[in-house]
């Protein structure tokens, strides 16, 4: 019986490049998750773990995509984080409803998004949201249904006359100049303009 040829044993093949090795997180990954969790901000913590998840690239994709995610994060938190105060904040109480029999209907507006301003010269001064094509209304009343009524606009501003004379007006972004002399202030969005006030 011929004997086996003996079995060469094959060396394994040296790479033809360098070994490819697994980087540690990132910075920004390292720093964000050395924040306690109830502190971390959710926004950024989820961009950058989906940043780190990437499975391609390695660590400069990783990065890039990092520092894309978190400044799309900070763009959106710059542009609509920081609302200004509206009369139409908060739960709508008794108060705020308007007294049907007085007023059974502000055409133009919606009766159950009405908010109460406040009180002037014996008048009740109300504002709802506008029903398309119309963007606010002022609703008023002294008691009665013949000195009631409304005033409706299709923007942020509006003004109503009342038989009296005096008007009120509205400016959802709310009044930044000073009020003139006969100027009464009922809220941050109403006001009313005396007669002769010159307003």
């Amino acid at each position: 019986m011929r004997p086996r040829a003996a079995e060469k044993r094959r060396r394994p093949t040296p790479a033809s490049g360098p070994i490819a090795s697994v980087s540690a997180a990132p910075p920004d990954i390292e720093r964000i998750a050395s924040i306690p969790a109830a502190r971390r901000p959710a926004g950024r913590w989820a961009a950058a773990t989906a940043a780190a998840s990437v499975p391609f690239g390695g660590y400069a994709m990783r990065r890039w995509v990092l520092a894309t995610a978190m400044a799309a994060v900070v763009a959106v938190g710059l542009s609509g984080c920081v609302f200004p105060p509206t009369p139409f904040d908060g739960k709508r109480t008794a108060e705020d409803r308007i007294p049907t029999d007085l007023i059974p209907d502000v055409q133009g507006g919606d009766m159950s998004t009405s908010r109460y301003q406040g009180r002037a010269d014996g008048w009740d001064i109300y504002l709802l949201r506008g029903t398309h094509p119309f963007g606010i209304c002022l609703a008023y009343t002294d008691g009665t249904p013949e000195r009631s009524g409304a005033a409706c606009s299709g923007g942020t501003w509006t003004r109503a006359g009342l038989p009296d004379g005096d008007e009120f007006e509205v400016n959802l972004n709310g009044f930044i100049d000073t009020p003139k002399p006969g100027q009464n202030v009922l809220s941050p969005w109403v006001r009313q303009v005396r007669q002769g006030s010159g307003g």
